[in-house]
């Protein structure tokens, strides 16, 4: 029989392509990236060993039958290991391999074992293939298990998929989707149409898709250091803690962070912090930096004595004695260096977290700490509350409560804010005063505020809220959120899937975010506000902003902190400056709410204001969706408001 082998040929050739770049291209220190690295090699061998055994099966008398054999087992060898191999790499990606039951490991190794053995003994059994006297190959009887074995694989490909999908964005979930569907296309096309080897082309289709979206770098990257991102981070030192791989934590808590931000400015602060990155890259050959928050860069460093760690430590400290401005013109950094031995002094992300926590509270001359010269209990209050978080998130026992928003003009509700609530069945209420940092922290942000905007979007659906009247639901996004640089994209899907419109979703963003990278942020308010969303500034008057910075970005609301109110009652000069924010806010064209209105004395002061929105306990405390819709239906005017 004669095999058209140029499908096979480019397959090499895509297969080449993608090994040079994944080797060249800055990777992340996932676990994922040595599945992909290991099924692209799986992939290359396969094709190569797929033309070999076409060009010898073409030429068969003149080759050894053993030759054949091998050849041939190589290659469906390398070729049933990939789908194995896909499975794996899709257990990495979602994180699931941290949770995963034991079942789903057997559910992955026990069908390529038996295939292996099967290929194996297929020289003696003939079960899989058979090369006769005259060097000619056949399918043996049980070769149809192999084409079995790999629509398995896709099964549980597509169901992990479908059970963890949600840990990963939606374009990486499509990319996956699609190897699917692709290699099963080439799969049938070969059953079909045996003379032409196309099933590996299509395959090299598939990770060509897979490296420019799931395997970009850019995710996992915090964009104004160049330093790994948290979650990438703590994916990497989650490696060696599960495994029990010692290792070193080295971190620079720089704690005259705010002075200089403020004083610098964010454009100028990103440049010295990118400065700080690159050289503590330089300290040891096997470096890996990462930011766990503003004012904190971490160095993860492989297993050594306590004095050679001193070294490095004491090396950054005389490093950081300097101005790492060119022009030596600013302030060094001040900073602490805390040095933790993992996972002997802290076995979980959460206790690293906690010793840098308890260190930040350490008022003391000394400079570089090490766990094991501190008095430090993980489990303490904390630690608790982290692990509420952390219950929460899995369980899905977060709730979203609703506090309404009073129209002047139409003299009715027109809107609400979503607020997040947290009980927990050890601790009870815990404030968001108090989880809302820690989960910053810890980097659960991305997840609390995806829940609570799904929530939205489901309550505003299910609940009938439009037809009840409201408008529009409030939803507070974080710092981080607004960074993320798929955030537009998740905020488009989740509307898409309830069916409702994005102008029924208002954004809101605390003063101090507008303090971040400005041309970023500008970029996401206005692509999400040509799309319908709006965005309202939170807290007003708390921060460090000016109108000069609220006018450059697209608000529509401005939300006055409760706390310029409630002072505004009592000292004359706090009310001439409520009255002037009042008189700046509308020279911005833009609408006002009032937080924290309590009493009739506040209704009075802020109609003499004109102010267009009200909210606050006189109205309602934040409620659940049941108590939430009920109000609405009862809601009657008082009569101070007729």
């Amino acid at each position: 029989m004669t095999y058209e082998i140029s499908f096979d040929v480019a397959a090499v050739i895509v297969f080449i392509a993608v090994l040079l770049l994944f080797y060249t291209k800055k990777r992340s220190p996932y676990a994922y990236n040595n599945a992909f690295a290991a099924l692209a090699w799986v992939c290359l061998f396969s094709a190569i060993f797929d033309i070999i055994s076409a060009l010898m099966i073409e030429q068969c008398e003149l080759v050894p039958i053993w030759l054949l054999y091998l050849v041939n087992l190589l290659y469906l060898l390398f070729q049933n290991i990939a789908t194995p191999i896909f499975a794996i790499y899709i257990i990495m990606l979602t994180n699931v391999g941290r949770k995963i039951p034991l079942l789903f490991i057997y559910m992955v190794m026990i069908p390529i074992s038996v295939v292996v053995t099967l290929l194996f003994t297929t020289p003696w059994s003939g079960l899989m293939f058979k090369i006769d006297e005259m060097g000619q190959y056949s399918h043996g009887p049980l070769f149809f298990i192999l084409y079995i074995v790999v629509l398995y694989y896709f099964m549980v490909g597509a169901l992990l998929l479908r059970r963890y999908g949600n840990t990963i964005s939606f374009e990486k979930r499509l990319a996956l989707y699609s190897f699917l569907p692709v290699v099963g296309v080439g799969v049938l096309m070969q059953i079909l149409f045996q003379g032409y080897l196309i099933q590996i082309f299509t395959m090299s289709v598939s990770l060509t898709l897979l490296l420019y979206s799931v395997q970009n770098i850019d995710e996992i990257l915090d964009h104004s250091t160049g330093a790994f991102s948290y979650e990438a981070f703590c994916d990497c030192m989650l490696i060696d803690l599960y495994t029990r791989q010692r290792f070193w934590v080295v971190t620079i808590d720089i704690c005259n962070y705010s002075f200089l931000s403020r004083s610098l400015g964010v454009d100028k602060m990103e440049i010295l912090l990118k400065g700080v990155t690159n050289y503590l890259k330089t300290v040891h050959r096997k470096a890996i930096v990462g930011r766990l928050k503003d004012q904190k860069i971490s160095i993860k460093l492989p297993d050594m004595s306590k004095e050679a760690i001193e070294q490095i430590a004491n090396a950054i400290e005389e490093r950081f004695a300097n101005s790492f401005d060119e022009n030596q013109t600013t302030e060094p950094f001040r900073i602490k260096t805390i040095c933790i031995l993992c996972p002997d002094e802290a076995e979980t992300i959460e206790q690293i977290i906690d010793v840098l926590d308890y260190v930040e509270t350490v008022n003391t001359q000394s400079k570089v700490f090490f766990t094991s010269d501190l008095n430090f209990d993980a489990r303490n209050r904390n630690y608790e509350i982290r692990s509420a978080i952390r219950n929460a998130l899995e369980k899905q026992t977060f709730e979203v409560y609703y506090q309404p928003i009073y129209s002047v003009e139409r003299k009715r509700i027109i809107s609400a804010e979503a607020l997040i609530r947290l009980k927990d069945e050890k601790l009870g209420f815990i404030s968001p005063e108090i989880f809302i940092p820690l989960a910053e922290k810890e980097g659960y942000i991305l997840d609390i505020g995806k829940f609570v905007f799904e929530t939205v979007c489901r309550d505003y659906k299910e609940a009938g809220f439009k037809e009840r009247g409201i408008e529009y639901v409030e939803v507070n996004l974080s710092v981080v959120e607004c960074m993320q640089h798929d955030f537009a994209d998740i905020l488009f899907e989740t509307v898409s899937r309830y069916q409702i419109s994005p102008k029924c979703i208002n954004l809101e963003i605390t003063e101090t975010a507008t303090g971040i990278s400005r041309e970023r942020l500008g970029y996401m308010m206005n692509r999400l506000t040509e799309d319908g969303f709006t965005f309202s500034m939170d807290d007003y008057g708390t921060g460090y902003s000016s109108m000069e910075g609220t006018y450059g970005l697209p608000f529509k609301y401005i939300k006055i902190d409760k706390s310029i109110l409630w002072t505004s009652m009592q000292n004359e000069k706090a009310y001439i400056v409520l009255k002037w924010i009042f008189a700046s806010v509308r020279d911005g064209g833009m609408k006002i709410i009032m937080e924290g209105v309590e009493n009739e004395e506040h209704i009075m002061r802020l109609l003499e204001l004109d102010c267009d929105y009200f909210q606050g306990y006189f109205f309602s405390k934040p409620i659940p969706r049941a108590a939430f819709t009920e109000y609405l239906e009862t809601f009657t005017l008082p009569a101070l408001l007729m």
